[in-house]
């Protein structure tokens, strides 16, 4: 029996019949539902892990419903952005699950929904108290090599993959980011000063922006928590990249790793360097690193804020400090 979530929550129920009936659409008789699982750990999708007769276990991820009013406008259609990006990450595609089933028909159930197969491994956030500082090393070279993978992928627009890019200049892209962070924070009656100083220096400072002129895969939540990892006696590795549903085109150094990595590396976190290599450090990168920091620090904010959760209140002097340094 599923128990009733308050409305306000973006992760609302699935219902078995809806879940047997998903599955016979991707499976088929021959499979029926043994099992069904709820995942927690997200913030957005519902998702279960259904053991199925004759057939690997699967992850079925289901989205809220694109009118839920508690969706960002950032967090529209992450479920089909991530399917659209798919074929992008192919230099990853060993660490990507495998997809069984994209259902947009909505005939269902009125949402999106992905079923995807098991990867076996454990999530690196759960589990990096019981990581050595050896292989913790190992692990962060291996993510600056992964991220690096997905940075070479290049593009001819900038934007979010919904369904394909849509903007040929860099700031046109970051301006609407802003101005989506700007309504949301207006609609949850947060102060939004910050971000307006942001998008006055966006319309001033547009050139040194547009100099990035080659989109590059930006991943968009490549960290701990979307990382699946594998170690034995002697071995560590990561084994999975989950979640790209907030992928998107433009500059390499505005991706969410990057971001984490600028503005609260973790301990021990140097050997991301080793893997990923440097990246620019002249003048005109660091004009922009101050913007990227803004736009991940006002998404942190809404979403923290909506989960009622103590760090957004830790984040907003440090949005200030960086907005009111903007010259």
């Amino acid at each position: 029996m599923q128990l009733q979530k308050p409305a306000t929550v973006l992760q609302q129920p699935v219902t078995a019949e809806q879940l047997l009936a998903i599955c016979a659409r991707a499976f088929g008789s021959p499979h029926p539902i043994i099992a069904i699982h709820e995942l927690g750990g997200g913030t957005i999708n519902t998702a279960y892990r259904i053991t199925l007769h004759n057939h690997p276990s699967v992850i079925v991820r289901v989205a809220p419903s694109e009118t839920h009013p508690h969706l960002f406008r950032h967090e529209h259609g992450l479920l089909r952005r991530e399917y659209g990006v798919q074929p992008f990450l192919a230099p990853i595609g060993h660490l990507l699950p495998t997809l069984y089933l994209a259902d947009f028909t909505h005939q269902i159930i009125a949402r999106d929904l992905l079923i995807q197969a098991v990867i076996q491994g454990e999530v690196w956030r759960d589990v990096q108290g019981a990581v050595s500082r050896t292989e913790a090393t190992a692990l962060w070279r291996q993510l600056g090599q992964i991220t690096r993978q997905i940075h070479l992928v290049q593009h001819h627009a900038f934007g979010p993959s919904a369904p394909v890019p849509r903007f040929q200049r860099w700031s046109d892209s970051l301006l609407v980011d802003f101005q989506n962070i700007q309504q949301d924070m207006d609609t949850w009656r947060l102060p939004s000063q910050s971000v307006q100083r942001v998008i006055d220096y966006l319309g001033h400072e547009r050139a040194a922006f547009d100099r990035i002129q080659t989109p590059h895969l930006l991943h968009g939540d490549l960290w701990l928590n979307n990382l699946l990892i594998h170690h034995s006696n002697t071995h560590i590795e990561i084994r999975g990249v989950l979640d790209a549903g907030f992928a998107q085109w433009g500059d390499p150094a505005a991706d969410w790793t990057l971001m984490r990595m600028s503005l609260a590396p973790p301990p021990g976190a140097e050997a991301f360097w080793e893997g990923y290599g440097r990246i620019s450090q002249n003048a005109e990168a660091a004009r922009r690193t101050p913007i990227y920091q803004a736009r991940a620090l006002g998404w942190s904010i809404l979403e923290l804020h909506r989960r009622q959760h103590p760090e957004s209140a830790k984040l907003w002097p440090i949005l200030e400090h960086i907005t009111g340094n903007l010259r």
